[in-house]
C-alpha cells in the first residue's frame, strides 16, 4: 500500500505523488504520439476549463496574433474569441472541410467577433454552431453605428493597450515575437463528425497560415 501526499511539497510521500503525475503526463503523450520535448500535460477539471486557462495565458499580440477556428466547434472553443479581443488579435473563421477557405475574418478589437456570423452556401447564418436568421439591412447599419460611437469613445486607451502589450513580448533583441491559436474539434459534439487531423501539421509547417495571409501555398 502506498502512501499519497500533496504533491507541492518534499516529503517522500510527496514525491511518490509527484513522479505518478509525471507518469501519467508522459502514458498521453505518448498516447498522443507528442514529443515530450515539446509538448507538455496539464491535468485540469475538463474541457472548459482547460480552454478557458489557455484563453486567459495564451501569449497574444496585439495586431499581430490570430485565432483561427473551424466553423463546427464548441461553444467553449469559441469563448476564447473574448480573451483574444480583449488583446487585439484578428479572428478568422474558416470551412472545417476546406480549412484554407476563409469564411469570415474580424479585425482585432472588433466587438462583432462575439458572433461571428458565418453565411453558409444554403444563405442561413450559422452563429455559434446554430443556424439563425439573417439579420435585416437595417440591423446591420444599427450595429455598425453603436459599435464606431463605442469604439471612438475608447479609441486612446485601446492603443495605449494594445502599444504596452506588443512591448511585453520583445525577445530582448529589439525582435516581436508572436503566437497564434488554431482549433478546431477532434470530433464534433453536434454531429459526432470526426473532423481531419492533418490539419494539425499544415498549421505547424506554415501552410495554412500563408495561405490565409495570400501567401505561396506551396
Amino acid at each position: 500500500t502506498n502512501v499519497y501526499a500533496n504533491p507541492h511539497s518534499q516529503s517522500a510521500t510527496s514525491q511518490r505523488t509527484t513522479k505518478a503525475i509525471d507518469e501519467a503526463r508522459l502514458l498521453v503523450l505518448k498516447h498522443l504520439n507528442a514529443d515530450p520535448s515539446k509538448y507538455t500535460v496539464i491535468f485540469t477539471s475538463g474541457a472548459t476549463s482547460a480552454l478557458k486557462l489557455l484563453g486567459e495565458a495564451f501569449p497574444w499580440s496585439p495586431g499581430a496574433s490570430e485565432f483561427a477556428y473551424t466553423l463546427d466547434n464548441h461553444n467553449s472553443v469559441l469563448g476564447i474569441r473574448e480573451y483574444a479581443q480583449v488583446k487585439h488579435a484578428s479572428i478568422r473563421v474558416v470551412d472545417e472541410d476546406s480549412p484554407d477557405k476563409t469564411l469570415a475574418t474580424f479585425p482585432g478589437g472588433a466587438s462583432r467577433a462575439t458572433k461571428a456570423p458565418t453565411t453558409r452556401p444554403n444563405g442561413h447564418v450559422a452563429t455559434n454552431g446554430h443556424v439563425a436568421k439573417k439579420n435585416t439591412a437595417e440591423d446591420e447599419d444599427k450595429e455598425e453605428e453603436n459599435e464606431g460611437q463605442e469604439a471612438e469613445k475608447n479609441g486612446v486607451d485601446e492603443k495605449k493597450g494594445a502599444h504596452l502589450a506588443a512591448d511585453d513580448v520583445d525577445n530582448g533583441a529589439g525582435d516581436t515575437c508572436c503566437y497564434s491559436l488554431f482549433a478546431f474539434p477532434g470530433e464534433s459534439n453536434f454531429s459526432g463528425r470526426k473532423m481531419d487531423l492533418g490539419m494539425i501539421s499544415k498549421v505547424a509547417s506554415g501552410y495554412l497560415p500563408r495561405v490565409w495571409n495570400g501567401g505561396n501555398n506551396e
